[in-house]
Order: structure tokens, then C-alpha cells, then sequence
């Protein structure tokens, strides 16, 4: 099938917007989406074996970050939560422009608007609002980590960026204590739901997401935020299933 994306300003002058980048392709079809979920499903539930971090919760983000896999990142990188290769391990710019040098292969947002907040993502021609066309040969804000399956992206995201696996720490901040806390509340009989939607909560309030408000939301408002879009897909397909059977089968 052939999925189109729409437009940034530098693919169409007059249609572009530069927030489009962020858009899932089409078609989408309900076949779609049961199909991206049931391809998800065993990974996800093995990553809560294996590490801890629920499978429901997995879920929720993959449907709402990627679009059932079919963003941009989600589709040409098998990238499905947005993961930046900026800052990754602790670098800095302007010393990353992209992962050739450090082994990794990275993918990068063209269109994208202008995330690195420092002046140094030129314009080259201003169409009006949201209708930027950047100098792209010399951005490092919007290059993201480019994965080869879904297990390996799955795998990364919970062992290197929530787990702070050995290769490095990917997001600055530490987030073991908020799945420490998911298995506590588990143990102590909180609900799979109630407990899921914390996990989104905490991650919201570490600022971990982008929000509607954008990049200086207060953290309360980004735990409710991150906290109600990533319950909504859970509670839409049922992924509190999937932790049920990891939690059987551990």
C-alpha cells in the first residue's frame, strides 16, 4: 500500500506546514491498526518480562506517539515514540549532527519545526506561519535514532532510555524510580489501569513528553496530560490484557 504523508513547506509550497511532520501517513484503516497492535503485542509483553516496564503502558504509547506506526519516525525509522538521537549518552550539540560517528544510524525529520530553541537552526525562506523552509544540512534537533525492527527499537527504548541500561543513558534524567514504583504498586494490588496511567503520570511530570502547550508546561500539567491521551489508547484496545499474561507468565 502506498501511504502518503501530508506535506511540509519544503515538499509543497502552498500545502506545506511545517507542523504536517508530525502527522501519520494515510491511509490508516481499521485493519491497520488491529494488525500494528498484534504485531506489538508479544513485544511488549516480553519487555515486561524481561524488564519490567508494562506492557499496557507500551502499548498506549506506541498507539499515541506513532499513529499505529505510521508517523514519519514511526514509519521510515521504526521509531515509535519520538526518540531523539540529540543528547543522547550525554553529548551535546554542537558536537552531535548525527549518529554516523558514534555507530548509530539516525533518521531526520525534515520540516520539522524548530526544537533546538538556540538560534542555530537557520531559515531559508519565511511563507508565512508554519510555512518555514530550513537549511537542513546543518540541524541536529530533529535527527532521531533509526532502528531496524520493532524489538530493537522496543528493547532500546526500555533498556537504555526508561532502564538506563549500560550503554549509556539516553534521556538526562534517571527513570527507574517510576517502574520501581509500577511493580510496587502492582505487588500491592493497584489496579493494572490505575497503575499504567501513573506510569504515564510520572513520565509526563519528568518531562519526558512534548504537550499542546509546548516546552514550558508545568509538570502537573504534563502528568495529566500525558497521563489522560496514553489511558484513552489503553482503555481503546485493551492492552491491560497484555500485562495480565506477562504477569501469568512471570
Amino acid at each position: 500500500m502506498n501511504i502518503k504523508f501530508s506535506p511540509v513547506p519544503v515538499e509543497d509550497r502552498e500545502r506545506g506546514r511545517n507542523g504536517n511532520c508530525y502527522n501519520p501517513g494515510s491511509p490508516l484503516t481499521e485493519g491497520m491498526k488491529k494488525q500494528f497492535m498484534e504485531e506489538i503485542k508479544p513485544i511488549c509483553i516480553e519487555m515486561e518480562r524481561k524488564y519490567g516496564v508494562p506492557a499496557a503502558f507500551l502499548g498506549g504509547q506506541a498507539v499515541n506517539e506513532s499513529g499505529f506506526g505510521l508517523t514519519r519516525t514511526g514509519y521510515f525509522a521504526n521509531n515509535f515514540c519520538g526518540l531523539k538521537f540529540v543528547g543522547a549518552w550525554g553529548r551535546k550539540p554542537p558536537q552531535i549532527m548525527n549518529g554516523q560517528d558514534f555507530g548509530v544510524e539516525t533518521y531526520q525529520l525534515i520540516g520539522q519545526p524548530d526544537e533546538a530553541w538556540d538560534g542555530s537552526v537557520r531559515i531559508i525562506e519565511n511563507l508565512g506561519e508554519d510555512r518555514l523552509i530550513f537549511d537542513e544540512s546543518s540541524r541536529y534537533d530533529n535527527r532521531y535514532f533509526k532502528f531496524k525492527s520493532k524489538p530493537e527499537f522496543f528493547d532500546f527504548l526500555c533498556r537504555i532510555t526508561y532502564l538506563n541500561g549500560s550503554e549509556g543513558r539516553l534521556y538526562p534524567k534517571d527513570l527507574r524510580y517510576i517502574f520501581d514504583e509500577y511493580r510496587q504498586n502492582i505487588q500491592r494490588g493497584m489496579s493494572i489501569r490505575e497503575s499504567c496511567s501513573l506510569v504515564a503520570c510520572q513520565l509526563g511530570k519528568s518531562g519526558y513528553c512534548h504537550t499542546e502547550e509546548g516546552n514550558g508546561t508545568p509538570p502537573q500539567r504534563r502528568c495529566n496530560y500525558y497521563s489522560r491521551v496514553i489511558t484513552e489508547a489503553m482503555d481503546e484496545w485493551n492492552t491491560y490484557e497484555w500485562t495480565k499474561i506477562a504477569l501469568t507468565q512471570n
